[in-house]
């Protein structure tokens, strides 16, 4: 099952976030794409998805600035990513 669902940054930008997998497994891997792309440009992230999904739990998100995430691009860098990641993490 995959479930999406929008938490916010430290900027107050919502980030898109999606978990899917087996939710109740002891793991959880988390997926962050490189800088510059969205979850749907990373076609990786869904053969690895598959290859876990009964294992783990999946969860993957979009920086803000990029896919289903609001912000944007010019105001992205590094330093923001970081933030993005912090929050997911929290």
């Amino acid at each position: 099952m995959v479930k999406s669902f929008r938490i916010p940054n430290k900027n107050g930008e919502e980030l898109c976030v999606v978990v899917q997998g087996n939710e109740k497994a002891a793991s959880t891997i988390l997926f962050v794409q490189g800088f510059g792309i969205s979850l749907a440009e990373n076609s990786l992230f869904g053969d690895l998805c598959t290859a876990f999904e009964k294992d783990c739990a999946l969860v993957s998100f979009d920086f803000a600035g990029y896919g289903a995430s609001e912000g944007k691009q010019e105001d992205v860098s590094l330093d923001t990513e970081a933030g993005d990641l912090e929050a997911v993490l929290r």
